[in-house]
């Protein structure tokens, strides 16, 4: 599912990148592009049939190495001949396992266990958003005065781009950078403490447990983990912006891009420390769909804050609020510090009740 969801937003990107530059071949990569040959909805429209034929085609050839992969997986067969087993040779796969967990340094301590087992997820994570970073880099000077003809025509859109101004290179790039990343690095954090939740739930710690480590040190390590995977997301993101707009001569505030970049870390850390604290306390579920609908609606509610009015107290609830706009008004140091605050304390929560908590709930 991860890969697919990256697949799509890559080929939506490429679809994007054909309408704002003229003569782009990259479009045709797309499936969004032929799919928006046909608009039956709007009569004055000259649709491509064929274009609706070619997306049947693919649909067809991926579905025929899908079912017979399917049929394999489905009877534990490996899907290729190179992927089975030799008959005799189970014995020796499991002396070079046991070799290789004596000598793993992933086994040595938890966060080294933990780094190993989120490894790919911190990869992909870290790699999608600096992708992003740098596709929006290396579109900025392309698309900046189109969109800012757009803006200027669009009464929504000015609201809702109501404090972040697109009138030069610089001002877009940090626009559509730090509108969207902040909630990325949010996700990245989201998705390594929800890690954390789901091995309480499936009972993957109860090994560790066993062995003389306390469970609060069980717990900081793997937390570790997570802070420092993200804290090291604000720091690429910082050098990408930094260096990617020196090769492409964006004149950017250095300053205000270092405290937009490292300002996405309390928040960050925020929710970490909420999904460690709500763990203690609740199944997985719940607490996923909580904390999910909690983010999804933090970012709508500052997302439309130009759009519609909401009451001062209900925006202050929300982390992307809270984070604000560093990349044009600086940092909010009463926001940054309470929101360290706040995590720091819910921290200390989880520790203190995870001595128990997690026994009582059974």
């Amino acid at each position: 599912a991860g890969l697919t969801s990256g697949l799509l937003l890559i080929t939506a990107a490429f679809d994007i990148t054909g309408r704002e530059v003229n003569g782009s071949w990259i479009q045709y990569l797309s499936p969004f592009y032929y799919y928006n040959l046909n608009r039956p909805l709007i009569p004055s429209f000259h649709d491509t049939p064929l274009a609706s034929l070619l997306l049947v085609g693919l649909c067809v050839l991926c579905i025929i190495p899908a079912l017979v992969l399917f049929a394999r997986r489905d009877i534990g067969r490996a899907a290729f001949a190179w992927q089975r087993k030799q008959p005799g040779d189970g014995k020796q796969r499991t002396i070079r396992s046991l070799s290789h967990a004596e000598h793993a340094v992933s086994t040595r301590n938890v966060s080294l266990n933990a780094l190993s087992t989120q490894g790919w997820t911190s990869f992909w994570w870290l790699l999608g958003i600096l992708f992003f970073c740098t596709y929006l880099l290396l579109l900025t000077p392309t698309i900046q005065q189109p969109f800012y003809n757009i803006v200027k025509g669009t009464p929504w859109l000015q609201q809702f781009l109501f404090d972040t101004p697109t009138s030069t290179n610089a001002a877009l790039l940090g626009t559509i950078i730090f509108t969207f990343t902040p909630a990325f690095v949010i996700g990245l954090a989201l998705a390594l403490s929800l890690k954390w939740a789901a091995d309480l739930e499936n009972g993957r710690l109860e090994l560790i447990f066993s062995t003389p480590n306390s469970r609060q040190k069980v717990l900081l390590q793997r937390f570790a983990v997570a802070f420092a995977v993200t804290l090291l997301a604000t720091v690429l993101i910082w050098l990408l912006i930094v260096i990617g707009a020196r090769l492409m001569n964006i004149d950017v505030d250095q300053g205000r891009i270092a405290a937009a970049s490292f300002t996405m870390f309390p928040p960050a850390f925020l929710t970490i420390s909420l999904v460690y604290a709500l763990a203690g306390r609740l199944r997985y579920n719940p607490l996923f769909f909580l904390v999910l609908a909690y983010l999804v609606l933090a970012y709508l509610e500052e997302s439309l804050e130009g759009n519609f009015k909401i009451p001062t107290w209900v925006m202050s609830l929300s982390i992307f609020h809270l984070y604000g706009n560093p990349i044009f008004l600086g940092i909010n140091w009463g926001n940054f510090l309470g929101m360290l605050g706040a995590a720091i304390v819910l921290l200390i929560v989880s520790v203190m009740q995870f001595r128990s908590a997690d026994i009582a709930r059974g």
